[in-house]
């Protein structure tokens, strides 16, 4: 009888009767779902990766699109030639004109990339003045930042500009 007994109740455990006949936790797929590749998570998955692959594919191709109108007013600004650019507007460390400038409470202004890799580097030392000077104290200069991107515009616009008269003067 204690092994009838067990069997049955290993059997009412194995079919989860201890509790009575609970919902499943587990969504259940409907046939149609199924049939069209949906409800499993492997195909969650492929359509998430897809659609991200889809996003990935649409920033490619606009920057692309950027390319061919006409390069992006930040990437235009190695084509300047540095004995060109008001030193105001270059980082204090590479001599190189500004792209994400930041300015210490001194009034020093380096490109963000430069002066963060001189901490790591270096520690927190001006690399001007030589005094303390930690990365919190940096302040971004968005002022600045504004003040180059319309110099720099100017710059290729007066270079268009000069282009046009060659070629009017030039041609006829």
């Amino acid at each position: 009888v204690d092994g009838e007994e067990e069997k049955e109740e290993e059997e009412m455990i194995n079919k989860g009767g201890l509790l009575g006949d609970l919902p499943s936790l587990t969504p259940k797929k409907s046939p149609m779902k199924v049939a069209e590749g949906e409800g499993d998570v492997d195909s969650k998955k492929k359509k998430k990766k897809d659609k991200s692959a889809k996003k990935e594919k649409k920033k490619k191709d606009k920057k692309k699109k950027k390319k061919k109108d006409g390069k992006t007013s930040i990437s235009r600004y190695d084509d300047i030639p540095t004995a060109s650019v008001p030193s105001k507007y270059l980082c204090e460390i590479s001599r190189k004109i500004l792209k994400k400038p930041v300015v210490t409470p001194n009034g020093r202004v380096f490109e963000e990339k430069r002066i963060h890799d001189w901490f790591l580097k270096q520690g927190s030392v001006c690399p001007i003045e030589g005094i303390p000077l930690a990365e919190r104290e940096l302040r971004r200069h968005k002022e600045l930042k504004t003040e180059i991107a319309h110099w720099v515009d100017g710059y290729f616009k007066e270079r268009e500009g000069d282009k046009v008269k060659v070629n009017v003067v030039g041609g006829g």
